[in-house]
């Protein structure tokens, strides 16, 4: 955080301009695009859809048609590393066919609910230490914001995920999307606080349909006390954001810049793509975003890679939730739809972009694609008599057989 030099009391937020932040993304996108040429020579996308890989290829390759077209202009970007408009982002879409067919063992969500305390915690932190709302003007995206955006997803699937026996333990996978509402709350943020509403009452409906509201009060017990701790700290701070949440909640910031935005890009714009570097005017500022990611990819890569992103990403987890009673992939399923909400511009700064929260999702993505493959396969299988609860050798051979040239073709 600096003071802007041009306007005294204004801090401005700079933060992944450094060196070390382009050679991670550089790092990130030589391990997706690693990851992905393994997955193919392992031939994972044989467990996805017949679809997946030309669908993957295309998309991919109008994305980088725009690097090419625009290499001169991008030349900083790319070396800056640090903005979502560079065509290499789209690199994350190996990650959809990295581990289709694998399910979370315990080791991995314990090594995803500690990176997920830890994000917080930073999240936490810079949120306290920040000046407060009002006493200065903020400008650029604070390290809270980004911490609290990345630490959001997964908590959202820790929530769907818990499938803990004890309560303890439930407790503790729980707890960090009420940290993020908390946050939410803290920096006066109307979307992150309605996603954060919105994850919980689906956890609780799901809670009241399986029998287990007990433990779901308990939580609810952990986490007022943590939210005490935290504002006998900051009672002021916290009184005067909620208070400015509040008074936020009928501002309407979405109809004049959706009016400039279509005033501005034609419909050819949005097909093809107006490039990257592509800008509109709102009032006597120019933006090259807007609170819509969908929008923001029309704009700049048009309509072959946003259609390659729902199909690969987003189309498997919604149609998932059409089998949620039966379904094994139910938490990536929830955090999808919560994913498509936000997208829409429901929470802002949640960008589609080379971060982990990115490349999370895309993994989700390609275990529903996965999961509805399978689904597919075993309902091809033959049935059982009605008469035998278990298979005879004949039936496991015949299943098998099935199976395996249904996986491959």
């Amino acid at each position: 955080m600096i003071e802007d030099p041009l306007r005294p009391g204004q801090f401005v937020f700079v933060a992944g301009t450094g060196t070390g932040v382009m050679y991670l993304r550089a790092l990130s996108v030589l391990l997706l695009v690693g990851a992905g040429i393994v997955a193919v020579n392992a031939r994972r996308p044989a467990k996805l859809a017949s679809y997946w890989l030309p669908v993957l290829a295309l998309s991919l390759v109008y994305a980088l048609s725009w690097y090419l077209r625009s290499f001169s202009h991008f030349l900083e970007v790319v070396y800056s590393g640090i903005t979502p408009e560079t065509p290499i982002v789209w690199m994350l879409l190996f990650a959809t066919v990295a581990r289709p067919d694998r399910s979370w063992s315990k080791r991995e969500l314990a090594f995803l609910s500690g990176l997920t305390y830890l994000t917080l915690g930073l999240s936490w932190y810079h949120s306290i230490s920040l000046p407060q709302f009002g006493s200065v003007r903020h400008a650029g995206v604070s390290p809270s914001t980004y911490f609290t955006v990345a630490a959001f997803w997964p908590s959202v699937f820790l929530l769907f995920k818990d499938e803990q026996p004890r309560w303890l333990g439930s407790a503790f996978q729980r707890l960090p999307i009420f940290l993020c509402l908390g946050l939410s709350v803290y920096s006066r943020s109307r979307g992150w606080t309605l996603l954060a509403l919105l994850a919980i009452a689906i956890r609780f409906a799901l809670d009241v349909r399986r029998g287990q509201v007990a433990r779901y009060f308990a939580i609810w017990l952990l986490t007022g006390f943590a939210v005490a701790v935290l504002a006998s700290y900051q009672t002021d701070r916290l009184v005067g954001n909620l208070e400015g949440l509040i008074q936020r909640l009928d501002q309407d910031t979405r109809t004049e810049q959706y009016s400039a935005f279509f005033a501005q890009m034609s419909f050819a714009d949005l097909v093809v793509g107006a490039g990257p570097g592509s800008k509109y005017v709102l009032g006597d500022q120019t933006f090259s975003w807007i609170d819509n990611q969908y929008l923001a990819v029309l704009m700049k890569f048009g309509a072959p890679v946003l259609a390659g992103y729902f199909v690969l990403v987003l189309l498997p987890g919604l149609r998932q939730l059409s089998r949620w009673r039966t379904t094994t992939v139910l938490p990536e399923a929830l955090t999808i739809l919560l994913w498509c909400l936000a997208l829409v511009g429901v929470s802002t700064y949640n960008a589609i972009d080379l971060t982990p929260q990115n490349i999370l999702i895309c993994w989700m993505g390609g275990r529903c694609a996965a999961a509805w493959k399978l689904k597919e396969v075993m309902e091809g299988v033959p049935r059982l008599s009605p008469y035998r609860t278990k298979p005879s050798n004949g039936d496991e051979v015949q299943m098998n057989r099935v199976r395996h040239k249904r996986l491959v073709s």
